[in-house]
């Protein structure tokens, strides 16, 4: 008795499409920001201090400190810009609540987006993309756009644009729902 019967992998059809190497890397990426996103919300929270208290320290840590010296100088250029920015960082005290809610949501949208696109799911890069987007204009509702001056604040601003534009790029490649 001869069979028509033909072998054939049955889980071949199912095999999901093999992920793009700068997909992979870039979900990566996105998981170790997310990691220390997560770390920067909650250390902020705890070590927020008022202005007059982060004023007040410093000038003690530079009464401690000889006359000259790295560390000394350091302290100075925080110190200067704490003053020049005085407005900031009293904002940033003020709304410290606000701000470390709207980081923990959105730094999960990101995670939670940056998993489906790993997935190959379309569904992935809206989510992630409002998560890194949304914080830069929470950010500029409550503390202004030029933050406490430093290229800290623009590099913020910057980043996260790059990171949409990269996952922009990666959308041929999500193929599923």
């Amino acid at each position: 008795m001869e069979s028509t019967y033909q072998t054939r992998d049955v889980l071949q059809n199912e095999l999901p499409p093999a992920r793009p190497r700068s997909l992979n890397i870039l979900t990566i990426l996105t998981f170790i920001g997310c990691g220390l996103g997560y770390l920067g919300a909650l250390l902020g929270m705890v070590f927020t201090k008022d202005y007059n208290t982060q004023r007040r320290e410093m000038e003690d840590a530079l009464d401690k400190m000889g006359s000259s010296g790295f560390g000394r100088g350091m302290i100075e250029s925080q110190l200067e810009s704490l003053e020049k920015n005085r407005t900031y960082f009293e904002n940033a005290y003020e709304h410290r609540y606000i701000i470390f809610g709207s980081l923990l949501v959105f730094t999960t949208m990101c995670l939670i987006g940056a998993i489906r696109m790993r997935q190959l799911r379309r569904s992935g890069f809206p989510i992630y993309t409002i998560g890194e987007l949304a914080p830069i204009a929470v950010t500029i509702a409550l503390l202004g756009f030029s933050g406490d001056g430093t290229w800290k604040t623009y590099m913020g601003y910057i980043i996260p644009i790059v990171f949409v534009a990269l996952y922009a790029a990666q959308r041929k490649y999500l193929t599923r729902d």
